[in-house]
């Protein structure tokens, strides 16, 4: 799960991606998969993938907090080709 929140040191809008123990059942390999996306996307750097600011955990959820880029949802821009006959 992704959300918008506040960063209040910084005082700014960050995304915030989520992941729990029990979105896992209790997997360290998922955790272990979810810790590996953050150090590489922390090592990026390209105008197309948004900067990674930290990664850790509380109370058995961990996160990645990133960039936050204003834009359409994935629904919002399959919806819009689908109104104009595309394929999707």
């Amino acid at each position: 799960e992704v959300y918008k929140g506040w960063n209040l040191s910084l005082d700014r809008i960050e995304a915030i991606k989520i992941i729990t123990r029990d979105e896992v059942t209790g997997s360290t390999i998922g955790m272990a998969r979810f810790e590996n996306e953050a150090r590489i996307l922390g090592q990026l750097h390209h105008p197309c993938i948004t900067t990674v600011f930290s990664y850790g955990r509380e109370q058995g959820v961990a996160y990645i907090a990133m960039e936050y880029v204003r834009g359409k949802t994935l629904l919002e821009i399959v919806n819009e080709a689908k109104s104009k006959g595309e394929t999707v």
